[in-house]
């Protein structure tokens, strides 16, 4: 287009997209596949979120895979041996962030095209450029003089940090950081809600914050557009899930999480890989190791489901309200078994 026109980014048939965000991508027929990555400050941390992202540009649809923080990799995660040690350990110190993608296209068969990372200090920036976040927490929680109430609640950025970060309260979460991933759904859903209804003033308050907390193989008009791309797709074409684990023996003396490789595979093969192309149990790559429990699925996700949750409270925002209506009305419309 001429200068001066924006159009969402095209993700044609011959080229889609996958990304890594820490927040990774890959090109694949009608998908571009992204890693993200949010850190908790400066680059050398250990990450605390790890989001795989397939976004479908042919049929507008978006795959995302949490992949939980203590998931064991051996020895490239260091001596805690935890996929979120890759990127502190990585031997590139040029571009760490590389290795991380290199784990995970080799060792789950997923391909990524660009990544982008996310310091956690630009999330509480965002938030509070937003003055503030309307967020269902599911469960009161309270940690180390930080307490959120149960239900819908305006958060800061400092309270959406305890909210993303919480895995302490185990009365709140007791799975630990299975009940963390959980719980950051909402604040994914919350977050489309509010950035779908940004201004243009909005838009320009945000601009350096992303300049100066947001690293991406991808330029700033590429990140843009593709932002464009992905708030077109209804919630309903939005499928989250979390990477099929069990709680393993303790590694150099650290709680770490065993993937379920048979789960797993079933997982991506039904979500992620081409249909001609299955991945087999024994083709993922993660270390054998002992486990002292069951399997912890991937308790998949539309975030349509996810909207509609406390949307028959009083106080719910107007679309979690009317995805709660939607989704009884389905529920009313299944045949009787």
């Amino acid at each position: 287009g001429s200068a001066g026109e924006m159009y969402p980014l095209e993700l044609e048939a011959a080229r889609g997209i996958s990304l890594l965000v820490k927040f990774f991508f890959q090109a694949e027929d009608g998908i571009r596949d992204f890693c993200l990555s949010r850190g908790l400050g400066d680059v050398y941390k250990r990450q605390d979120m790890i989001l795989y992202v397939r976004v479908n540009g042919s049929d507008h649809t978006m795959t995302m895979l949490q992949i939980p923080r203590d998931t064991l990799v051996g020895e490239i995660g260091g001596s805690a041996g935890k996929i979120n040690g890759i990127f502190a350990n990585s031997a590139d110190k040029e571009n760490r962030v590389n290795t991380l993608a290199q784990y995970i296209t080799k060792v789950f068969g997923l391909p990524i095209d660009d990544y982008v990372t996310i310091d956690m200090d630009s999330l509480r920036e965002i938030v509070d450029v937003f003055g503030g976040i309307e967020v269902y927490v599911p469960v009161t929680m309270e940690y180390d003089g930080s307490r959120l109430e149960q239900g819908w609640r305006v958060l800061m950025g400092a309270e959406c940090e305890f909210f993303l970060r919480q895995r302490k309260d185990t009365s709140a979460t007791p799975r630990g950081d299975i009940d963390r991933l959980a719980n950051q759904q909402y604040f994914y859903s919350a977050l489309f809600r509010r950035v779908r209804t940004a201004t243009v003033g909005d838009i320009i308050k945000l601009t350096p914050v992303v300049q100066k907390y947001i690293n991406t193989s991808l330029n700033f008009m590429e990140l843009v557009q593709l932002g464009m791309s992905v708030l077109s797709i209804p919630s309903e074409n939005i499928i989250i899930g979390r990477l099929p684990v069990a709680r393993g023996e303790l590694y150099n003396g650290q709680d770490v999480m065993v993937c379920a490789k048979a789960e797993t595979a079933e997982f991506l093969n039904e979500y992620f890989r081409p249909a001609d192309d299955p991945l087999a149990a024994q083709q993922i790559g993660t270390p054998d190791w002992g486990t002292r429990s069951e399997v912890i699925g991937a308790e998949v996700r539309r975030m349509g489901e996810v909207d509609a949750v406390g949307g028959s409270d009083a106080n719910a925002p107007a679309d979690a309200q009317q995805a709660a209506q939607q989704a009884n009305a389905a529920s009313v419309q299944q045949p009787a078994a």
